[in-house]
């Protein structure tokens, strides 16, 4: 399973060290958040552990015994290989391209409707919606992703964004329209 791992300058991640292009195995239990090797299907979660500024990442592939967990998309595996460093904006558009790919696994409306609307909020808390008019709103700091889709229902466009940040207002309505993030 191809997944998305964090490490400090070093590239060492709670204290042992690790090196591109090398297979590490763990033996005993394998339990995410406990034991095992860790990465992040998701490539953003990985933030939650290593901060962008400060940290390194890799491209990793996870195999033998699995087990997820946990708050977010954490993968505990018994083996590890360090496929390939990659450049933050690298990192960036794997997790956009992450982002649209669960997407268009989501080929059915999730609430059968056309005119669709979600929001939320709290500590890691999460929202979605899809439908032919899907529109999002976010509180300062937090994530907002929207999608436009043409009549066949393909992706022809995304969105993603911070609350309060890059014209990105907290507590408005938005869609997308023509690429252009549109306040409805």
């Amino acid at each position: 399973m191809k997944t998305f791992k964090g490490f400090d300058k070093d590239l060492k991640c709670r204290g042992f060290q690790y090196e591109v292009g090398k297979t590490y195995e763990h033996e005993g239990e394998v339990k995410a958040c406990k034991e095992g090797f860790h990465a992040c299907e998701h490539p953003l979660d990985v933030f939650s552990y290593y901060p962008p500024a400060s940290s390194r990442f890799c491209v990793v592939t996870q195999s033998g015994e699995t087990n997820k967990g946990g708050d977010d998309s954490k993968v505990s595996s018994a083996k590890i290989s360090i496929e390939a460093e990659v450049s933050l904006s690298e990192f960036i558009e794997s997790a956009v391209a992450y982002v649209v790919g669960e997407a268009k696994k989501l080929k059915k409306n999730t609430n059968g409707k056309d005119n669709t609307a979600a929001s939320n909020s709290g500590y890691r808390g999460a929202a979605t919606a899809s439908g032919y008019k899907s529109r999002a709103q976010t509180s300062i700091g937090s994530a907002i992703f929207l999608v436009e889709r043409n009549n066949d229902d393909e992706i022809i466009n995304v969105f993603a964004g911070v609350g309060g940040k890059h014209g990105v207002e907290p507590d408005t309505w938005y869609e997308l329209v023509n690429g252009k993030l549109k306040e409805v």
